[in-house]
């Protein structure tokens, strides 16, 4: 990636203000790689002005309809991954319970509890 000093660079607080985030936020975007930073020297880190762009995207579409892709639908060809992936786990179900001679598992909150009374009696 080069990087011209002709651009416009912005320190975390600057970049903060500019777009009314808090530092933590523009630090959470630098540590994951959402966000590119440069470092000036041994300690200054600094973003491109023209890098915070892309992060501020519309929360909704002209309809209303979603604009995240955690909020849209499943397509056709997810739907079908999904139920087959569904019936693989009560395939996979199946075949435990017939090894376990049709006896199911604990629920989790049963063995929570087992373990937190035995741990209770252990104390003296």
């Amino acid at each position: 990636m080069a990087v011209t000093l002709g651009e416009e660079f912005l320190t975390v607080t600057e970049a903060a203000t500019l777009i009314h985030v808090s530092q933590s936020t523009i630090w959470r975007w630098i540590n994951s790689q959402e966000l590119p930073a440069y470092r000036f020297g041994p300690k200054r880190i600094m973003v491109k002005q023209a890098d915070l762009a892309p992060l501020l995207r519309p929360a909704r579409g002209e309809k209303g309809e979603p604009v995240d892709e955690r909020e849209r639908p499943l397509t056709a060809k997810e739907q079908e991954r999904l139920g087959a992936a569904i019936e693989q786990a009560n395939r996979f179900r199946a075949e435990l319970l017939a090894r376990r001679d049709g006896k199911p598992f604990r629920s989790a909150w049963e063995a929570i509890a087992q373990m937190r009374d035995e741990r209770s009696h252990d104390r003296p």
